[in-house]
């Protein structure tokens, strides 16, 4: 109760520099009425077009290469398998005719014999079936930049020169300075299908996250996985449009909380209200000087305290994302700029 024969009927081939295309025709004959074309369709996959002998096997499992006789086409991979033109051509309800001498011809009706039912069968192979990773589909890369306040402290070009007035108090309030983050947003179609990731799994695992490995070229750390966006629109298979947001620091994404508080930590191990002059409490935190000890001068800029991580880290190499340095000359890796 299956596939009785298959014959190749027709081969064709467009052959070009950079792709090429293969177009084959089978006749397939099956002895069970209760085959539908997705059961022929099933049964006739084979690993090798053709049997030793030369006669035919079957067709390929689609995204497999082509395999025609030993001969192996890399680039030109299977697509579906369309089945139709079906057609009983014997079997139940037929009939017979036979001629009998002087008695002439005899219809005779053909009952309960196994049905012989055809087939048509094509595929084609061709290199825009080409089973693609996620790191190569086609991807759009954009660079932008945010901004930053940081504490303005020192001269940036001269270090040693800090930023204080003229009777030597740092300014209060404190300088700042803003500078460039460079933003990078990658966007690509991707695939929710085994072995492809669900893109709403990644998004989950790996929004607000820091490269805990090297990635495009800079150290771990220094990447911040800001967002990943999802869009899907219905009808176009299992294909989603992924958008990765990456912000770089190249001091890394660790911070630093100036030490501060409404207690000190005496001698005695014993915490203690920090007071005005009046002996009332202060009403806001005070600067500490890093070991718990109220910073005798308030107006210093005080001692920071960390660093502390915001963000927990994870390995970004399995998204599988285009490495940054290798996309184009203006996506090299570009310096924060201070302004």
């Amino acid at each position: 109760m299956a596939i009785t024969g298959i014959i190749l009927t027709d081969a064709q081939c467009t052959y070009g520099a950079d792709d090429k295309e293969l177009r084959f025709e089978w006749l397939v004959f099956s002895d069970s009425a209760a085959d539908m074309p997705i059961h022929i369709a099933e049964q006739g996959i084979t690993e090798n077009m053709l049997a030793p002998d030369g006669s035919a096997n079957g067709w390929l499992a689609p995204g497999t290469a082509c395999m025609f006789a030993e001969q192996e086409y890399a680039d030109a991979v299977a697509g579906p398998v369309e089945v139709t033109d079906r057609k009983i051509i014997g079997g139940q309800g037929d009939f017979e005719i036979i001629i009998n001498g002087l008695a002439g011809i005899s219809i005779i009706p053909i009952f309960n014999q196994c049905p012989k039912i055809r087939y048509k069968v094509r595929q084609q192979y061709s290199s825009l079936y080409k089973a693609e990773e996620p790191n190569q589909y086609p991807a759009s890369v954009k660079l932008s930049y945010e901004w930053e306040e940081l504490p303005f402290v020192h001269d940036m070009v001269n270090f040693n020169i800090p930023v204080i007035n003229s009777a030597g108090q740092y300014f209060n309030p404190p300088a700042t300075r803003r500078r460039k983050i460079p933003v990078y947003t990658i966007t690509r179609r991707e695939r929710n299908a085994p072995g492809y990731g669900n893109p709403i799994d990644k998004a989950i695992d790996y929004s607000n996250k820091v490269n805990f490995d090297e990635f495009s070229g800079r150290p771990p750390g220094t990447l911040l996985m800001d967002s990943i966006t999802c869009d899907y629109n219905y009808g176009d298979d299992a294909i989603w449009t992924v958008t990765y947001t990456i912000k770089e620091k190249v001091e890394g994404w660790e911070t630093y909380i100036l030490d501060t508080g409404f207690f000190y930590r005496g001698p005695d191990g014993f915490l203690y209200p920090i007071l005005y002059d009046d002996g009332t409490p202060v009403a806001e935190p005070a600067k500490l000087d890093g070991l718990g000890m109220e910073l005798p001068d308030q107006s210093a800029l005080g001692v920071n305290r960390g660093p502390f991580c915001k963000w927990p880290g994870t390995l970004f190499e399995p998204l599988l994302l285009p490495d940054l340095r290798y996309i184009g000359s203006l996506m090299l890796p570009t310096p924060i700029q201070d302004e």
